[in-house]
């Protein structure tokens, strides 16, 4: 079916989606896209967002964490259209700053959705929140604790907790926020002296949990500071369990897995039903949903003979030369692939050419940005056939902590980004909304 005669809506003022049939395959569309894109001369990157991935992956949160109430990380991705539509699911918002706190207050989405989750916050940005009615915000230590008396003593608040013994993270907070249990005790005395009101308790595992197991060993460490609270005349009513869940089905943890471990922790741990449990989910919702395809503008094939690990050739009687090709694409480290750089998370990107190409034989490979930076190198060493100058390649599983962190340095565009949504994934949010 042609783009024309596809139907076309708007999600807020600026942005198209596209509805495509209910067996439209990513690839294919891409496809379809870039030669559109090349027909018009262009040829900037390019984003493909399914927001109907999003739709499902809330399907599958509600069915497999039923206790537990999604609130959306909005640094990850905080892209108009997917902030919309999970706002139209029902989901709350996570927060960390006041920009973010306003780009979800402009959803006309209600203030108590909405999380202050940040625990060092500027004394302004608390007074916003104050003032636009936000009460749910977290801190782990005494300081915080008078800033939010002087401006928001009104506050609900939770206690973070750092995730203890050793955990398997992609990111780990546990060096910048979260009090450890056994300083508990004095905060939530503090807290008092303060007339202050903590609801609960939080914790974070780290962004992109790799081991479900600590999740039950934080979750019974939170019911021992729940205890406290409650011996301290505290009403505790809420339960944050944070973020790390797995935002593809590829990740070394399966969500499933993980929301047994979670499940089963809760239930020994916290069996009244009454408990308000919340989680800082945001990789989960948006990472797989996003498909980055990127032009190549140049290439270079080099050939030498291996070097030893100090840079020094052996005996070249003993070898063979050796063919690696250099490729420099219309995204990099400055753009789409900040996150992979910044956390050495290279190992995660799998590129693929586009089209299909003669070549059956596999190149190691170095994927170099486009600002002429010796730091803009994406990937080294991995294995592509053998591509050329105007050939595209995409990158699967990039809609998490891509976009919120690119910038435009040496004048280097972000991708563009083209939205589209299954038939019957757009029916069963349109459902939803009827019915809600």
């Amino acid at each position: 079916m042609s783009d024309n005669a596809r139907e076309h809506v708007l999600i807020g003022d600026n942005y198209d989606v596209e509805i495509v049939s209910s067996d439209t395959q990513t690839k294919a569309l891409l496809v379809e896209k870039v030669v559109e894109i090349e027909k018009q001369g262009h040829d900037r990157s390019l984003v493909l967002a399914d927001l109907g991935h999003i739709i499902q992956k809330h399907k599958r949160w509600e069915r497999t964490l039923p206790r537990v109430k999604p609130y959306y990380a909005v640094k990850c991705n905080s892209t108009y259209p997917v902030l919309k539509i999970l706002s139209d699911l029902g989901v709350n918002f996570e927060c960390s700053s006041q920009a973010a706190i306003m780009s979800i207050l402009e959803l006309n989405v209600h203030p108590s959705r909405i999380a202050f989750s940040n625990i060092i916050k500027p004394k302004s940005s608390i007074l916003y929140a104050a003032q636009n009615g936000i009460e749910l915000m977290t801190f782990d230590n005494e300081e915080e604790l008078h800033k939010i008396k002087s401006v928001h003593p009104t506050a609900k608040l939770l206690l973070r907790l750092k995730p203890e013994g050793t955990m398997k993270v992609k990111v780990d907070l546990s060096k910048t926020s979260g009090c450890f249990a056994d300083e508990s005790q004095d905060l939530l005395l503090a807290a008092k002296l303060c007339q202050l009101d903590v609801v609960g308790v939080s914790f974070n595992m780290g962004s992109g949990c790799e081991d479900s197991s600590g999740f039950h060993e934080m979750i019974r460490v939170a019911r021992e500071v729940f205890n406290m609270g409650f011996e301290l005349g505290f009403k505790m009513t809420m339960l944050d369990i944070g973020g790390g869940f797995p935002g593809t089905d590829t990740s070394k943890a399966n969500f499933e897995e993980m929301s047994s471990v979670i499940n089963k922790a809760l239930d020994t741990h916290f069996p009244e039903k009454e408990l308000y449990v919340m989680a800082e989910s945001g990789r989960y919702f948006v990472a797989s949903a996003f498909t980055l395809a990127t032009h190549i503008m140049g290439k270079r094939t080099v050939k030498q003979y291996p070097r030893n690990k100090d840079g020094h050739m052996d005996d070249i009687k003993d070898h063979q030369m050796v063919e690696e090709k250099m490729y420099y694409i219309n995204d990099g480290v400055f753009q789409s692939f900040m996150y992979y750089a910044l956390f050495h998370a290279e190992t995660e990107l799998t590129p693929f050419a586009l089209k299909d190409t003669e070549s059956v034989t596999l190149f190691k490979s170095t994927l170099w940005g486009s600002t002429c930076a010796n730091v803009d190198c994406i990937m080294e060493g991995v294995l592509l056939p053998d591509l050329h100058s105007g050939d595209w390649m995409y990158f699967p599983n990039m809609g998490a902590y891509t976009s919120t962190m690119a910038t435009t340095f040496n004048g280097m565009l972000k991708p563009m980004v083209c939205y589209f949504c299954r038939k019957d994934a757009w029916a069963t949010l349109n459902s939803q909304l009827i019915n809600s």
